[in-house]
């Protein structure tokens, strides 16, 4: 599915359960095709989105690589780093990985149309 927005809060993990179930209760239209995360505190959003990694996310969206390999040579680093990254912002739900088969390459993919960092 693609969203057209990520929305990355830095707020208590008590608020963010809060917020989901307000959001499920009303049932709302109001945040439909965003994507909401939510980091306790700046450290951790620091951590999770450093320079490289916002630098992928980037390429991703404008160049639409067609493997991990052709980003790690777009943007000059090395292929195991750039592998490590791109799982992570995977897990985060801030990219996709598509696979076409066995022994093909895994094709990275941007779900979301902006980013907006909301404290």
């Amino acid at each position: 599915m693609k969203v057209k927005k990520a929305i990355l809060k830095v707020q208590p993990t008590n608020k963010a359960f809060d917020e989901i179930f307000s959001i499920m209760k009303t049932r709302s239209h109001k945040h439909k095709g965003e994507l909401i995360i939510s980091f306790p505190n700046f450290a951790m959003l620091g951590k999770a989105l450093t320079g490289n990694r916002l630098q992928i996310l980037s390429a991703i969206r404008t160049h639409k690589p067609k493997s991990i390999q052709q980003l790690a040579k777009l943007l000059e680093r090395d292929f195991k780093n750039v592998y490590q990254d791109v799982k992570f912002l995977e897990s985060f739900g801030l990219l996709g990985l598509s696979s076409v088969g066995a022994r093909k390459p895994s094709v990275p993919t941007s779900l979301f149309e902006e980013i907006v960092l909301a404290a």
